[in-house]
């Protein structure tokens, strides 16, 4: 079996084996909540900075990289933010949000093992990139869109 198949096989039943054990009541919500504040808080941080501490990036110019990846971003940004506002009939503010939920990906809980399976540490390393840039360029892009598109007065207000 290719590695491919292989990583995506046990990550989807990881994630179908999690949602079972909910469905069934094995796992309280709180459960979950614990788990999910663990991974995020504790263990992701931890590995993303392992792999930074350990990581050579001299001579490296990710700007090609990080081009590609928020160019598929800003697609998946409007596409979310159209569907929104044009077929859900949300005002351009909640446009703001459901484009962000569509274009922030699980690229740390989904990505990592996806990454690590398929391409190893050295594929992390070049993960690792994308991940130092992602959240603060979301949130920014999110804090300026949510001012373009007004403060509840319906009317946008200029940028600059």
């Amino acid at each position: 079996m290719s590695p491919l198949t292989e990583t995506v096989l046990f990550v989807f039943s990881l994630v179908a084996l999690g949602y079972l054990a909910g469905l069934t009541g094995y796992l309280k919500p709180a459960s979950g909540e614990g788990i999910s504040e663990f991974a995020i808080n504790v263990a992701m941080p931890l590995l993303l900075f392992q792999t930074m501490v350990k990581s050579d990036f001299h001579g490296v110019a990710p700007w090609s990289l990080w081009g590609a990846y928020f160019a598929a971003v800003a697609i998946t940004w409007a596409a979310g933010h159209l569907v929104t506002t044009r077929i859900f009939g949300r005002d351009a503010r909640a446009g703001v949000v459901g484009g962000v939920s569509s274009a922030f990906s699980n690229i740390v809980l989904l990505g990592v093992p996806f990454i690590l399976g398929i391409f190893g540490p050295s594929g992390f390393e070049v993960l690792s990139l994308l991940v130092s840039v992602h959240l603060p360029i979301m949130l920014m892009a999110s804090i300026v869109l949510f001012e373009v598109f007004g403060r509840g007065s319906g009317e946008p207000v200029h940028p600059l």
